[in-house]
């Protein structure tokens, strides 16, 4: 068991770093923040972390060794005996940042050693003998010493005052400067003097943060790090010197120390050959390594303790380090490929993510090789690309994938087969393997469900190999699972995102925004292929076609909808060469069109058969006319010119539609963008939504998002709508930022914003959700946005609504909206759809004119009820009979109207209610009104009047819709 294991680790660790992690994360589990379960890093495994995981991982090192153990037996040289220890710890050290690389240091070392046994060492002297004077080397340290405390002094100064920005800056350049003139004071050399200079700025600017953000604990393992990295390398009489400065500083100011470390660690850095290099990126790993240390040691010993700790170990282990990389750099060129290839190799965690750590790597081989090979040190580049990117493992599951395919063929198994394929044996691999494509293809026409899950799992891996197999897969699969369908309704179906395969598979058509930019072959979504950016949309498309067709009440009018949407379908079909898809898409496609006409058109015919020619019910009398049904919304116009003069006025009123309720004014917000000119722009906001009216970030959030959508729909492109977190921080500044932006896209045209059931706003007023901040901002921008202009919506006027909408609106116009003009009504009883076949008996047209006072929503309520009569007797003629039937379904049909009538608007409390519901009685029954003698019956008489229930003719008083008289006096009472 113990042994599987550790094979297991290896594996995972060299190709499917997931399931290292999986397995680390169930060994060692960390605490995260509100209940989420973080990642187990590297070091917290490693370091007096999980002893199994520790023992299995020193079992690989001690495997991995065994050629070199075999190597120092045959040299039987005690001393030699030493590498041994030093490569585990390198190996161990490198683990703590990343295992797979620890896994190559024993096949590094082995190199070096079987080529040059004593190279390391030879670069390490040399660079001994670089150094100045021990003397000299006093002297500077002392001038050094000086200069440090008087720069740090300033930096502490401003750390004090919590000029966090401005110390890190002075650090940066003043450790540059103390590098600089310590370099000159030990060799007066101008060279060296340049290389100091730049990489004390390099690594006072990567380490700033840690620097001086970070605990007394990390800040002392970074100096440690530092001084005893070079006792290992530059000799115990350096080392020695170097310690003792450190320490003394360490006791006074610990900044000072890291800086003196710094410039200790690149001036011993400077090198000939390649172990200059080699030596700083020995000190750049220690420190990280020291840091990690001292994080899980601070947490056991005292901090100070543990950043000795911590310093030393990754001091030993960046001497090791540049050994080996000093070492190597003296290797003849095959050796160095084969050293060069292990590296990239070793370093696959995720290309495809961080190509900056190819190119970090590449730099460091061909700097510590160029002295040695020259020009053809060049060569590393394609060497360690090709072992970054895996192309050994693609070669090596190329033919395999070539003849899984063919054993799917002989044998279909697709499933068995792709398990037995990347990712499932290796998570690296950077090239799509050939016919992989075509097995997930089979498997999710075998087996569905399951096939969705090895995708999902291949899907989370984002190395371009996986994801191009998936693209190219993709297609064929959505053609499959829509080319199964066998009935209308799981033809509807497809669009759920409760369907069992198709969210997943294409998760952004299911979740698209209201703001996204719809998907075209110019603009595809991300994930997805052109060719199913071109087609999903205008199948979805078709589907809420077919959804909405089949929600009519009519029979009739849902056999004419699918009849249009087969025509659609017939027309996509002839379309889909000139939609730029290719002759393999058009063949893939074309199969599924023509079995979705065949189910359409079965739909058909079982409607047919159900209709027995009944007649179309195009009347709408529950919900608004929307804009897209033209035919049904009749007159309006002089309103319409009415906006637009109102609009283009220099004064910019604000404008206020107001009337009875079911009077249109809703329906007539809908269609403006038909009925008003280019240059003006309508925005529909319907302040009935808790998301807008819930606190002023949301109204702020819904106004941009209506703004953008709207404006998109009539063909204006605006800005990106910003994120809903930052209208919470500051609602109105995100606001106005916004429109700025975006006005300036609409050059001379005009906004028009339109808020339905603006009295909303109000009642969250007096709820507490907004406060009166939002009308000084409507203010704001009524009177300083000349490309905006606003019209109110409501049953009531700005003065009914009470002090605050007067007082801050201002040049303000109502509109009053009621009834249809007479030859509007009559159109929209005779013509409400092209294929309309009622007929009228004659004086019928009169008499539902007079009955509804062309009322819009009594017209369209009769209207419905009329062709359902019609349907019921068998006739398309409506006669007088007819007629009084339709009358008593429609009162029926329409009893949520004349109850809210009944009981809303005949007054505001109980006692107002009852006296206004006996003035509607009494004037039914006898077309007559008694005697008005208090004030609260003139109240009641006088709301009658405002909201159009009753008229006064020739000093008497009567209903204004004759529909609503009949109403009260045959239905009121038992209602």
């Amino acid at each position: 068991m113990f042994l599987r294991e550790t094979w297991e680790l290896f594996w995972w660790a060299i190709f499917c770093p997931s399931r290292l992690q999986q397995r680390m994360n169930e060994w060692l589990p960390q605490a995260g923040k509100v209940g989420r379960r973080v990642n187990t890093e590297f070091y917290n495994i490693l370091l007096f972390g999980n002893l199994r995981f520790i023992s299995q991982y020193l079992l690989l090192l001690f495997i991995f060794n065994i050629p070199l153990i075999l190597r120092l037996i045959a040299s039987n040289q005690l001393l030699d005996w030493l590498q041994f220890p030093c490569i585990i710890l390198i190996a161990y050290g490198i683990a703590v940042l990343f295992l797979p690389l620890g896994l190559v240091i024993p096949f590094l070392w082995l190199i070096v050693i079987l080529n040059q046994p004593d190279s390391w060492l030879k670069g390490l002297t040399e660079a001994f003998k670089f150094l100045a004077p021990l003397s000299q080397m006093g002297i500077a340290l002392a001038v050094l010493r000086v200069s440090l405390l008087l720069t740090f002094g300033l930096i502490l100064q401003l750390l004090k005052k919590e000029h966090l920005s401005l110390a890190r800056n002075v650090m940066v350049a003043g450790g540059t400067i103390n590098a600089m003139l310590g370099a000159w004071l030990v060799n007066q050399n101008w060279l060296f003097l340049l290389l100091v200079s730049g990489i004390t700025s390099f690594l006072l600017f990567f380490f700033r943060e840690k620097i001086v953000d970070r605990d007394d604990a990390y800040v002392v393992a970074f100096s440690v790090a530092f001084a005893v990295a070079y006792v290992v390398v530059g000799g115990v009489v350096y080392g020695l010197n170097i310690c003792l400065a450190v320490f003394l500083l360490v006791g006074a100011e610990v900044i000072v120390a890291v800086v003196l470390a710094v410039f200790l660690a690149v001036f011993l850095g400077g090198v000939v050959a390649g172990a200059g290099v080699a030596v700083i990126v020995a000190v750049v790993l220690a420190v990280r390594v020291a840091l990690r240390v001292a994080e899980v040691l601070a947490e056991v010993v005292v901090e100070e303790v543990a950043g000795v700790l911590a310093g030393v170990v990754a001091g030993v282990l960046a001497g090791v380090v540049a050994g080996v990389l000093a070492g190597g750099a003296t290797l003849d060129l095959s050796w160095f490929l084969v050293y060069a290839g292990l590296i990239g190799f070793a370093l696959t965690l995720a290309p495809a993510k961080n190509t900056q750590l190819f190119i970090y790597t590449t730099v460091t081989l061909i700097t510590i090789s160029a002295q040695n090979l020259g020009w053809l040190s060049a060569l590393v580049i394609p060497v360690t690309l090709v072992s970054y990117y895996r192309v050994p493992d693609y070669l090596l599951f190329v033919p395999f994938s070539f003849f899984a395919s063919i054993i799917n063929r002989l044998r279909p198994q697709p499933l068995q087969l792709l398990y037995s394929l990347p990712p499932y044996t290796s998570e690296l691999i950077s090239l799509p393997l050939p016919k992989h494509e075509q097995l997930f293809i089979s498997a999710f026409r075998r087996n569905p469900q399951q096939a969705l899950n090895i995708f999902q799992y291949t899907q989370t891996f984002s190395l371009p190999g996986f994801q191009i197999t998936l693209r190219n897969a993709l297609p064929q699969i959505i053609a499959d699972q829509l080319q199964q369908i066998k009935s209308i309704r799981e033809l509807i179906f497809t669009t759920n995102s409760d369907h069992p395969i198709l969210p997943f598979l294409i998760s952004p058509f299911y979740h698209l925004d209201d703001d996204s930019d719809t998907p075209t072959p110019d603009t595809p979504l991300p994930k997805v292929k052109p060719e199913l950016s071109i087609l999903l949309p205008r199948l979805q498309t078709i589907v809420r076609d077919i959804q909405s067709a089949l929600e009519s009440k009519n029979i009739a009018l849902r056999e004419r909808g699918l009849e249009r949407i087969n025509n659609n379908l017939a027309m996509l079909k002839l379309q889909l060469p000139s939609l730029g898809l290719n002759n393999k898409a058009i063949k893939r496609w074309t199969p599924l069109l023509e079995r979705w006409e065949r189910v359409i058109e079965l739909e058909k015919k079982e409607q047919r058969q159900l209709s027995q020619g009944e007649l179309i019910n195009p009347f709408q009398y529950g919900n608004p006319v929307r804009l897209n049904q033209k035919d049904l919304f009749k007159g309006r116009q002089r309103f319409a010119d009415e906006v637009v003069r109102r609009v283009l006025d220099r004064d910019r009123p604000t404008l206020v539609l107001h009337g009875p309720r079911r009077c249109g004014k809703t329906s007539f917000l809908y269609n403006l963008p038909r009925l008003l000119p280019s240059d003006i722009l309508p925005v529909f906001m319907d302040m009935q939504s808790s998301a807008i009216t819930n606190k002023e970030s949301d109204f702020c959030f819904g106004l941009v998002r209506a703004i953008h959508k709207d404006c998109k729909s009539q063909g204006v492109k605006l800005p990106i709508v910003p994120k809903r977190t930052k209208f919470e921080a500051s609602p109105y500044a995100t606001l106005e930022d916004w429109l700025d932006e975006a006005l300036d896209k609409i050059g001379e045209r005009r906004i028009l914003l339109n808020l339905d059931e603006f009295e909303k706003i109000g009642t969250a007023i007096e709820k507490g959700q907004i406060t009166l901040r939002l009308f000084d901002q409507l203010r704001h921008l009524i009177q300083h946005y000349e490309q905006l202009g606003f019209l109110f919506c409501g049953v009531q006027t700005l003065e009914e609504l009470g002090p605050n909408w007067s007082s801050y609106f201002i040049s303000v116009v109502p509109i009053e909206m009621l009834y249809l003009e007479p030859d509007e009504a009559e159109e929209l009883l005779l013509n409400p759809d092209p294929a309309f076949k009622l007929r009228y008996a004659p004086g019928i047209i009169e008499e539902l004119l007079k009955l509804t006072n062309c009322h819009p929503y009594c017209l369209q309520l009769l209207g419905a009820s009329m062709v359902n009569q019609a349907n019921l007797n068998h006739t398309d003629l409506i006669t007088s009979e007819v007629l009084q039937a339709s009358i008593n379904q429609a009162f029926t049909s329409g009893q949520p109207y004349f109850t809210n009538t009944w009981t809303e608007f005949t007054g505001t409390n109980p006692e107002e209610i009852a006296i206004g519901q006996q003035f509607l009685l009494q004037i039914a029954r006898t077309d007559n009104l008694n005697s008005i003698n208090t004030p609260i019956e003139k109240k009641v008489l006088t709301r009658l009047l405002r909201y159009h229930i009753l008229q006064q003719i020739n000093g008497r008083y009567d209903f204004e819709v004759p529909l609503l008289k009949q109403w009260v006096r045959e239905r009121a009472v038992k209602s």
